[in-house]
Formats: structure tokens, sequence, C-alpha cells
């Protein structure tokens, strides 16, 4: 399936380009993240995902929730402090 992935946390990814990206369908937006990162190089930190937030179709989504073909993914940097 493929699936639009977009990444606002340029320590995590570098120079990862946003993009369609193609996946495995099933794919959960955990393991979309992590093959588009292994497509492009990049390693990513044991826990890289408590480190960020996800939007699945500008609605906010957990890591294990399932993406379907088309889906816009959005990878945010999580902000903590208040």
């Amino acid at each position: 399936m493929r699936v639009k992935v977009r990444f606002v946390c340029p320590e995590l990814f570098g120079t990862l380009p946003n993009g369609l990206y193609e996946v495995p369908d099933g794919s959960t937006i955990r393991e979309c993240t992590e093959c588009c990162a292994a497509a492009g190089g990049v390693t990513l930190p044991e826990d890289w995902a408590d480190q960020v937030i996800f939007l699945k179709d500008i609605k906010p989504a957990l890591a294990d929730d399932e993406a379907a073909d088309g889906a816009d993914i959005i990878v945010l940097r999580r902000i903590l402090g208040g």
C-alpha cells in the first residue's frame, strides 16, 4: 500500500524526504515510519516512538493504529514542558 509521510522531526529523521512511500499492507503507523526510515538509510534510536506524536489524516493517532492505503501520516517531535 502507499502512504504519504511527512517528517517534522529532523533531529530523528535527518533529511529523510517527505512523500509517498510503499509499505506492506496492514502496517501500523509505527511500522510505516520504520519502513520509511529504513528505505532512506536512517537508523532510529530504540526509544524513537516515545519522542514523537503521530497524526493520521490530520487527526491524532497512536503508533499501533493501522495505516490505510492513501493515508496521510505526519510524524511530529513531542514537546514537553509547562
